[in-house]
């Protein structure tokens, strides 16, 4: 199932409306189109996985240091953002070698603070980093948070809202707008204001590439 990050019932209090059964099922699409575009623009998703699943990673030669001659392979892998709290929950596999839990650490390093994004080998473990080609495996919840967060939340609400306004165009004047492929319009100042704030909250959300 795909992924919603707000419900029917909440973008109808949002608007103050109540939604004809027989319309349903267009904003139960909208709300997956935003929910897909959220992720799009900011590169997150933020409802994670609810089970561990694999991604395969790689050292790359050009990132690992070099000292008198040699390769020194790193103790650190920056990784997708997932939401596993300890290392016994997850797997991480270095040359086809599964690790213990207590032989690597995960950070940020305050249990509570989400997502996750580094994998640290413990200095008396034994283990680096080699490089190879897909030669690291790591099992984790993926995604940037357990729930959805509000104002991620407020965001789908408002694009959703403005995507069923746009269909009801006849009914009012408005304001129309473009993201992307997708065309909303806004009723009044306050809903302008509200869209201006979802603008704000993806830029921050955004990742930013290196």
């Amino acid at each position: 199932m795909s992924r919603e990050y707000c419900t029917i019932e909440e973008v109808e209090n949002y608007m103050s409306v109540e939604i004809a059964e027989d319309f349903e099922s267009n904003v139960e699409s909208w709300i997956q189109w935003m929910t897909e575009y959220i992720e799009t623009v900011t590169g997150r998703v933020f409802i994670a996985d609810t089970s561990n699943s694999e991604k395969i990673y790689e050292v790359d030669l050009q990132r690992s240091v070099s000292v008198g001659g040699g390769i020194v392979s790193p103790t650190e892998l920056v990784v997708s953002e997932f939401v596993n709290t300890s290392t016994s929950s997850m797997k991480l596999t270095i040359d086809d070698e599964e690790l213990d839990g207590d032989e690597f650490l995960l950070y940020p390093a305050t249990v509570e603070e989400l997502p996750k994004t580094r994998l640290v080998l413990k200095e008396d473990s034994g283990f680096v980093f080699t490089e190879g080609e897909q030669n690291i495996k790591v099992e984790a919840k993926w995604g940037h948070s357990i729930a959805v967060p509000g104002n991620i939340k407020f965001a789908t609400i408002v694009l959703v809202a403005g995507m069923v306004n746009n269909s009801w165009s006849s009914e009012g004047e408005m304001s129309s707008v473009t993201m992307g492929r997708y065309t909303m319009s806004f009723k009044d100042k306050k809903e302008l204001q509200d869209f201006d704030r979802v603008q704000e909250i993806l830029r921050m959300y955004t990742k930013v590439s290196l």
